[in-house]
């Protein structure tokens, strides 16, 4: 087996550290685009879903029955749980402060700060409704 010339093998070289370094660079890339997605995420749809209602209105959007995200900081978005709330319990004021929520995993109970009502919710038909 012959040796590359050595001039060869310095631009074998060199042509391999320019694109590891421009595949690391897009890739570098990619994941500062996938982070402002989920920031901007976060911040503009979750918070649409997640708002409440001023604390001197009566009206709740949060009703047993909903399709709830649990809210988990160290999480992403799409890895946070899926739950339904089976009941919610009343602070002091009358207003509810607490849910306790069935996941694929059990039952567990979250302030209501940390969940967000998703947009559907199941109909006595079986069927589900999109609410916008």
């Amino acid at each position: 087996m012959q040796k590359l010339p050595k001039q060869n093998s310095e631009r074998v070289i060199k042509f391999l550290t320019n694109r590891t370094q421009r595949v690391e660079k897009i890739w570098k890339n990619l994941l500062k685009l996938r982070q402002h997605f989920w920031d901007r995420w976060h911040k503009t749809v979750l918070q649409h879903y997640q708002s409440r209602p001023k604390w001197n209105t009566s009206q709740s959007e949060v009703q047993v029955g909903n399709l709830v995200l649990i809210s988990e900081e160290k999480r992403t978005p799409l890895s946070w749980p899926m739950a339904r709330i089976l009941k919610l319990i009343p602070g002091t004021d009358g207003s509810h402060r607490v849910a306790i929520l069935q996941t694929g995993s059990g039952l567990t109970r979250r302030s209501i700060n940390k969940i967000v009502v998703l947009p559907i919710n199941a109909r006595e038909d079986g069927d589900s409704e999109i609410h916008h």
